[in-house]
Order: C-alpha cells, then structure tokens, then sequence
C-alpha cells in the first residue's frame, strides 16, 4: 500500500461548501438578568447564613461564662455544705461514742457527710469542665 501525501488528501477530499453560523440572542436578556437576580439573592442567604453562625457562636461562648459563673457559685456552696457536714458528723461520731446518740441518727449524718463530699467532688470537677470549655472558646490553651 502506498502512503499519499497529507496536503494531496487535502486538496482531493476538501468540499467547497462554506457555512455562517449566527446566533442572535432574542430572550437570553431575561435569563440573564435572572441568574444575576438568583447570585444576589444567593450571596445575601450567604451573609445571612454567616451572620447567624456569628450569633451562634457569640451565644455559645455567653451561655459557656454563664456556666462557669454558675459552676463557681455551686463549688462554693458544696464547700460551705462540706464544712457543715463535717462538723455535723464530727460532732454525731463523739455523740455516738459517748452513747448520747442511735445508730440510726449517726448513719444518717455519716451518709449526708459522704454525699457533701461526692457532690464537692462532682462540683469541682463541674467546675474545671466549665474553665476548660471557656478556654477554648477564647482559644486560651488548654493544659490538662
């Protein structure tokens, strides 16, 4: 088989028909005023949604210092309610000793004493939750 030269196949197969293409753009006026009507619309949904993230945010980091605020006030009421119970079943265990008190008064102080301790404890760790949190949302570092 032979190889015919490119230029020579050109000039055997080129057709002498000549074409114009025109596209005149009667109604595409109103589809683009449309689409720039619906990226408005769009990039104002944007604002809005990152204005709301915003006031999320802004709330979140209020509602965390509210929760510190509140946490600090509930570790020292456990303390108060811890010295209290303290005394109280310091004072029920001499009672008991000396047969001034039942059994039924000093378990009963004994238990109010190892809750006052359980609830200081869960106060306290409450509270450190609530410092750590706080911290993070003002990008404090976090040590644990």
């Amino acid at each position: 088989s032979s190889t015919i030269p490119f230029t020579n196949q050109v000039r055997e197969n080129a057709s002498a028909n000549v074409g114009v293409n025109l596209i005149v753009p009667i109604f595409n006026s109103n589809q683009a005023r449309i689409n720039a009507s619906l990226a408005k619309i769009q990039l104002e949904n944007q604002r809005l949604a990152l204005k709301q993230a915003q006031q999320t945010a802004i709330q979140r980091i209020e509602l965390s210092r509210v929760n510190l605020k509140n946490a600090v006030f509930r570790k020292l009421a456990t303390e108060a309610s811890l010295k209290s119970s303290i005394e109280s079943f310091r004072i029920a265990e001499k009672r008991y000793i000396n047969g001034a008190s039942t059994l039924l008064e000093y378990n009963i102080l004994s238990a109010n004493y190892y809750r006052a301790v359980s609830e200081d404890l869960q106060a306290r760790y409450d509270l450190i939750l609530k410092k750590k949190i706080v911290d993070f949302y003002e990008s404090n570092e976090m040590d644990f």
